[in-house]
């Protein structure tokens, strides 16, 4: 009785669709597809429900082993350590390197020439406390269950956490977005085996961090908004008295089940499940536009065009066939979810700027005046409003009153340009050839997914895509204005990856399920698959045979080895001291080595000193160490000693035996007594002062044969950037060495002039000397 009863309803149905059939002008030309295969069942997908599940688990596994292994802490951008760990670090331990971007814009009694030269710029205030807080949580939770972690490999192994979801938040965003299993998995098993995306993963880089968020929370607010319009169109119909219980369309497509004595009406579970065919008349309306390329429409925009040309038929609302994980969400209020989606986004695009745009770009061609209309508007300007005051109010208590992180990055990278004047600029094709040459894998997908798009377009099976349109539309644009900027680094387009490799899992997925039969079409997706890891296993750069030097900042292939060594000091009882031979940048500061001890180490090509003097003491309000934090800041060192002056670096380091343990290269020349070598990782070693009564004695009178300095430009070089750095006194003893080797140098005299002044020693005296030299040498 009830299964006549439903016949009849969905006949009855049909007939007021008849009545309206009219007011269509041309429903062909309304149906848009966004799947290869609409309504399909689970024999007609390639890959089981659980895939994404397994590419999560594999990925997190990896990348947690990866990140955890010293070998492998080589360092891809200054940037993954200086604006995160290490500002993480001297918020808990009250000491560590701080950045100019987390530095505040008031100068004080302790402010170097060198950093209100910085200040002058703009150089201030431009990241949000945001991601470091992340690392600061992360250490807090921790320390409550043990103590003596290593913080650099927690937030190492943390962070690979987090960036091993986004191939599973990938599949959430394209599932929804196309309502394809198949796409979402092939899309996710791409990202997890990109090779880019695999680096960025795997370094504590904020593009790589907030990616997953980003997808996610994109994926939900889209389907607030595509819901929405539904929802609404629902109620209306049901209020007319049609009949409710057709609600979905994915029901009536969903897999058989349990057979009744009646082959039209199957049971799955408590639920009626019908087919189609046989219960509906007009479906071979449906079926005759599919073989003239007009296939029914599936995902966000599929399920609208449905409602807009047989809206009497069944009642549709947007219910995407997902994996169990996902259903979990539904269990949540969904005002309550759009809000925290809402607020996760903005503060993503608060801490990295640059995210505004993406997201916007993104999302936009997916919302329509009506969907905003309908939509739950409110609980999104709640949760942008409560984000952006929360992130408002840190900036405030982190940096002053007034400041806004955001508007210092756009001024200092956008308005003013400055990031193109300091750090270099790139050509326009930058992206593209990072995107396509660096990994000759893309290229190749591009070049298959081209040809495919045009076999489509010349059998009449690429028409009316409209949802795959505006992402690749969104794609270009994106691509375009990135290009457009001056100063590029690759790991800017960290989520126009993510794109490319949905948008060319869409092409696959349509053209194999169109033209080929499904076992043909799994297994031409399985070798792509195979393809996609081999090229990741094969070419993901290591700094075992160097193939990261082009891939590193610096061009260098040691940095592992100097975080190896670091790691190794880190852990000696006995260090007082380190003196690296290798770049600061390019280490993991004191974030690894996780000890309160001075550094001399070698800045771009000069070596700098940051010892406890050379410290600038700002208040801290999330650091249990201490009330005050004390950091060490680039613009503000304690020596500087040229490279050109190598005798008088080791002068100082016998004359200062605090520094006891040496980071040196193999192959560096040294003295062969009163250091002996404890450790060694690849290309770099360690050495230990032995404090040997008969190799200090030596020591002693190696240094005493050592003088300041023989080259006057090379003095007058370290004077002048010791003035730059604050430190006047050191800086007055090599202009005054250099003035003894050259009196005729006359730059010492005016730098002396300067110095004397500020110190309040004779400044009449030496500006009268200066200028007699001057008239002299003119004369």
């Amino acid at each position: 009785m009830k299964k006549s009863i439903v016949k009849s309803k969905v006949r009855e149905s049909l007939k007021i669709h008849d009545v309206h059939q009219s007011e269509v002008k041309d429903s062909k030309s309304h149906l848009k597809i966004d799947d290869a295969l609409p309504c399909a069942t689970e024999k007609d997908n390639i890959f089981p429900w659980y895939s994404p599940y397994v590419i999560f688990a594999v990925t997190l596994v990896i990348r947690v082993y990866y990140v955890s292994q010293p070998r492998n802490w080589w360092i891809l951008h200054p940037d993954e350590v200086y604006q995160s760990l290490e500002v993480a670090h001297s918020e808990v331990y009250g000491y560590g390197f701080r950045p100019y971007e987390y530095l505040t814009s008031t100068p004080n009694e302790n402010t170097t020439r060198l950093r209100q030269r910085e200040i002058s710029l703009g150089m201030s205030a431009m990241r949000s406390f945001i991601y470091p807080s992340f690392f600061i949580a992360i250490t807090w939770v921790a320390e409550l269950f043990t103590q003596g972690i290593k913080p650099f490999l927690l937030w190492k192994v943390s962070h690979g956490v987090v960036t091993s979801f986004l191939p599973l938040t990938i599949y959430k965003f394209s599932t929804d977005l196309f309502n394809s299993r198949d796409i979402g998995v092939l899309s996710s098993f791409l990202v997890a085996t990109s090779v880019h995306l695999n680096v960025f993963g795997t370094h504590t880089l904020v593009n790589s961090f907030l990616a997953p968020f980003v997808f996610l929370t994109s994926s939900l607010i889209l389907n607030a908004f595509s819901t929405s319009k539904i929802k609404d169109s629902e109620q209306k119909m049901v209020s007319k008295g049609l009949p409710g219980e057709f609600k979905d369309i994915n029901d009536i497509c969903s897999p058989v089940a349990e057979t009744t004595n009646n082959s039209n009406v199957t049971i799955l579970g408590k639920r009626l499940t019908f087919n189609i065919e046989s219960l509906l008349p007009n479906f071979s309306k449906f079926q005759s536009m599919s073989k003239n390329c007009e296939i029914l429409p599936n995902g966000i925009l599929g399920l609208k065009r449905v409602n807009e040309i047989a809206p009497q038929v069944v009642q549709i609302s947007y219910h995407v066939p997902i994996d169990a994980f996902w259903n979990s969400w539904k269990s949540i209020n969904h005002h309550l979810m759009v809000t925290i989606s809402s607020f996760v986004l903005t503060t993503s695009c608060y801490t990295r700027p640059d995210v505004t745009l993406f997201s916007v770009t993104v999302l936009v061609p997916f919302i329509s005046v009506e969907s905003v209309a309908a939509s739950n508007i409110i609980e999104i300007l709640v949760g942008m409003t409560s984000a952006t005051a929360m992130c408002v109010w840190l900036d405030f208590r982190m940096f002053g009153f007034g400041i806004i992180t955001p508007w210092n990055w756009f001024y200092f990278n956008v308005l003013t340009d400055y990031s193109s004047t300091f750090f270099g600029k790139m050509s326009i094709s930058f992206y593209t050839n990072a995107m396509f040459t660096q990994s000759y894998f893309n290229s190749i997908l591009l070049v298959l997914a081209v040809i495919l798009l045009v076999y489509m377009k010349a059998t009449c099976a690429f028409r009316n895509c409209e949802t795959v349109m505006k992402l690749f539309l969104s794609f270009c644009i994106l691509l375009v204005i990135y290009s457009l900027q001056s100063h590029k680094e690759t790991r800017h387009i960290h989520n126009l990856f993510c794109l490319f490799y949905i948008l060319v899992s869409w092409t696959f997925i349509r053209f194999f399920k169109t033209v080929l039969s499904l076992k043909a079409s799994r297994a031409m997706i399985f070798f792509v698959c195979i393809l996609s890891l081999f090229n990741c296993i094969q070419i993901f750069p290591s700094p075992k045979d160097q193939t990261n030097v082009s891939w590193t900042y610096a061009h260098t292939s040691d940095s592992n080895d100097v975080n190896s060594c670091l790691d190794y000091v880190g852990s000696a009882d006995d260090v007082t001291g380190v003196f690296m031979d290798r770049s600061m940048h390019m280490s993991g500061g004191y974030a690894i080595l996780h000890r309160n001890i001075p550094i001399l180490a070698l800045m771009i090509n000069e070596f700098n000193e940051f010892d406890h003097m050379s410290r600038t003491t700002i208040a801290s309000s999330v650091s249990w160490a201490s009330k005050d934090v004390h950091v060490s800041t680039f613009s503000r060192a304690s020596n500087f000693i040229s490279v050109s002056n190598a005798p008088y670096l080791l002068k100082y380091l016998i004359e200062n035996p605090h520094y006891n343990y040496l980071i040196l290269k193999v192959n560096r020349r040294f003295i062969t007594y009163g250091y002996v070598e404890i450790f060694r990782s690849g290309q770099m070693k360690v050495l230990k002062r032995n404090s040997k009564p008969g190799d200090e004695k030596r020591l002693q009178e190696t240094a005493d044969k050592i003088t300041i300095g023989l080259n006057a430009t090379v003095l007058n070089h370290e004077g002048n950037m010791l003035f730059d750095l604050g430190c006047e006194d050191k800086a007055i003893e090599r202009l005054e060495e250099s003035r003894k080797i050259d009196p005729f140098f006359i730059n010492n005299y005016q730098l002396l002039s300067n110095l004397y002044f500020l110190k309040g020693k004779r400044p009449n005296l030496l500006c009268k000397h200066a200028l007699k030299k001057l008239i002299k040498i003119h004369v």
